[in-house]
């Protein structure tokens, strides 16, 4: 073949389709096809969407080629990112550790925001899946866990506690992490506690089952009105804590909050009204947040173990893989103990 036969052939030959290309055929700017193809809603409706991921399909766009590779791409489902990466720290943490233990068993992990609500939902999985390439997907979402099973997708549930009938789950041991809160706040001479969970979540957290019956068996007591819920958000929650502290004349000794990252409005909260951690009131937390060694009271609270449970769902990825049967696992916890509980012994 000659040098210019060469020439002609690469100039006739089809492009590599890029988001530009889609974006044309589509009639709408690449910023749009970026956002349909990467999850996010930012108000495109359902029609333009789908014919983004129509065209996508139809071009054989692929932000990257995966085809005869050896390693295994997983998709992180979250809900919402702002959630997962800002306020829901431990599992931050877990997939912190996942990115850096994951390559060794050749796997590339991935944050996608997925909503399984969204019209464009079953458009997005089969983009994720045929072109993007991902074939094993981890969610602590148990409705996303359903919509991927429904469209048989190999998935893992990674939760706080909780599993799934017929599902391979990886959770937090919470029930243990309640009764070893409950257990430390005994010891520490506490009779009388109160606990700060998120709005509506109280009643049916294993959290909040495992520290309630240990703590009432061995002779405690939670009374009803200082079992307090508050969002998320910091100012709220903190807002929320002093209104409901500045109620009682005398509050409990002990709080038990479901989360680190709740025992910042707690503290900020009782401060406000001139109550004071841990002389006044002692507080314990779940997560063993980072930043909570470097508080002052730092933090006493539950180690989730995050590295571990990272490493255990690098197992359950190689097992589901390989299509093995579901499985539920339960990652220990353990105590730790700093300076925001008293000893009243």
């Amino acid at each position: 073949m000659t040098k210019n036969n060469t020439k002609a052939d690469a100039r006739n030959k089809p492009s590599k389709p890029t988001v530009s290309s889609v974006a044309k055929l589509a009639g709408v700017s690449p910023t749009t096809v970026s956002f349909v193809l990467n999850g996010q809603d930012r108000g495109i409706s359902a029609e333009t969407a789908s014919r983004v991921f129509e065209i996508a399909a139809r071009l054989g766009y692929c932000p990257r080629t995966t085809s005869g590779s050896p390693w295994t791409r997983v998709a992180y489902l979250v809900d919402d990112l702002k959630t997962f990466s800002f306020y829901t720290t431990f599992f931050s943490g877990v997939f912190s550790h996942l990115q850096r233990l994951a390559p060794s068993s050749m796997i590339e992990p991935f944050i996608i925001e997925f909503n399984p609500g969204n019209k464009i939902a079953p458009a997005k999985l089969n983009e994720l899946s045929a072109h993007s390439g991902f074939t094993v997907f981890l969610t602590s979402s148990l409705g996303t866990a359903n919509f991927l099973k429904k469209h048989g997708k190999k998935v893992i549930l990674v939760q706080s506690g909780g599993t799934a009938e017929g599902m391979l789950s990886v959770h937090c041991d919470d029930i243990e992490a309640g009764r070893l809160a409950a257990a430390f706040a005994l010891d520490m001479g506490h009779k009388t506690a109160g606990t700060l969970f998120p709005t509506g979540s109280t009643a049916k957290s294993p959290r909040f089952l495992g520290f309630s019956e240990k703590f009432i068996t061995e002779g405690g007591r939670i009374p009803e009105n200082f079992r307090w819920e508050a969002s998320f958000d910091h100012e709220s929650a903190t807002s929320i804590v002093a209104a409901l502290a500045k109620k009682s004349s005398k509050l409990p000794s002990f709080f038990y909050c479901f989360a680190d990252n709740l025992m910042f409005p707690m503290i900020r909260g009782l401060k406000d009204i001139g109550v004071n951690v841990p002389e006044d009131v002692s507080i314990m937390g779940t997560d063993n947040l980072y930043w909570g060694k470097f508080t002052c009271p730092a933090f006493t609270t539950v180690d989730l173990n995050e590295e571990l449970f990272a490493s255990k769902i690098i197992e359950a990825i190689n097992h589901i893989k390989s299509d093995g049967k579901p499985y539920s696992l339960a990652v220990p916890v353990k105590l730790i103990v700093r300076e925001t509980v008293s000893d009243l012994k």
